[in-house]
């Protein structure tokens, strides 16, 4: 006997998307809170943290990734070389890269880090720097080493992220050029 026709529950746009994303094995698309471009020049001679870019995630669940990618650029004219610590935070995670930068150079730097909300008792942090040193054209990798920052504490609800950078001494100047500032939210519902 043949089955009768069964028609779909009427459904929106987006979530047709997603349903067709799931049948072709593909993520559903990120949702990007945040989206800062080029701002002003900063002075980066300091050796405690100063506040390149922040912003407040909201209606963070367990089972949500967030994505914070940035791009600096830090010109280093202070009369020596000097050593850049530049921190990712997100929330009560913390990571730190430290990259050198002669006398008269430039570094580029890329970040990006993630953050799984894995439950209400558990979520995990890491990340990976791309810089070009002095500005030779020459991109080295580095990955954080161990493995993924854990936390058992409470990350849903509204996660801070915050891209901070110091130097190693405050002889000037020293300037940070922030290229850019994206934070996606991907939501596993």
């Amino acid at each position: 006997m043949p089955r009768p026709r069964q028609y779909p529950e009427e459904i929106t746009v987006g979530e047709l998307e997603r349903r067709v994303a799931i049948l072709e094995g593909v993520q559903p698309p990120s949702e990007v809170v945040y989206a800062e471009n080029a701002e002003a020049s900063v002075s980066v001679a300091s050796t405690t943290d100063i506040t390149i870019a922040t912003f407040d995630v909201t209606g963070v669940v367990a089972g949500d990734l967030l994505i914070a990618t940035t791009w600096l650029r830090i010109h280093n004219q202070s009369g020596g070389t000097r050593t850049y610590t530049i921190t990712t935070e997100m929330e009560s995670l913390t990571e730190a890269l430290a990259v050198g930068v002669v006398d008269g150079q430039q570094a580029v730097i890329r970040f990006q880090w993630i953050l799984a909300v894995v439950s209400t008792t558990s979520a995990r942090f890491q990340g990976y720097a791309e810089h070009d040193a002095n500005n030779s054209g020459i991109w080295a990798n580095t990955v954080n080493v161990g493995v993924w920052n854990a936390t058992a504490s409470d990350l849903t609800g509204t996660v801070t992220v915050a891209f901070k950078v110091r130097s190693n001494t405050t002889g000037t100047p020293q300037t940070g050029y922030p290229d850019g500032f994206i934070v996606r939210k991907i939501s596993s519902t």
